[in-house]
């Protein structure tokens, strides 16, 4: 029986907006996938829109095993290295990864890190 070194980001207790005329949440969910770094550890990503700030943006959750004390750097190195960050916008910005730890809905500690993919 094999051990699973990263446990899977479990996002089922988030609920995608997707209704365009919400008046209380400028956030529109666009989509969501799932996959394995390189390194073996799995990420779920959603796309989004922010309307307020005028903003489309992603979001990577990943275990923070072995990465605990990342910095906003190492993430954005990490995210380019696997070609996850678009080239015009692959330039390190202080506030281009938003990061943060979150516990999951399995209670696993998860990096939500953000990224902007384009402005409008």
């Amino acid at each position: 029986m094999s051990s699973i070194k990263y446990p899977k980001p479990d996002r089922t207790d988030h609920t995608p907006q997707q209704d365009a005329h919400a008046q209380t949440n400028p956030e529109i969910d666009l989509s969501a996938s799932e996959n394995t770094f390189s390194d073996g550890r799995p990420y779920h990503a959603e796309i989004w829109v922010d309307r307020e700030m005028e903003i489309v943006c992603k979001t990577f959750f990943y275990s923070t095993i072995d990465i605990e004390n990342w910095n906003p750097q190492q993430h954005h190195e990490y995210l380019d290295n696997h070609n996850l960050l678009s080239k015009q916008k692959a330039e390190y910005k202080e506030d281009n990864p938003d990061i943060s730890k979150i516990t999951d809905n399995s209670g696993n500690e998860m990096w939500s890190v953000t990224v902007i993919i384009d402005k409008w």
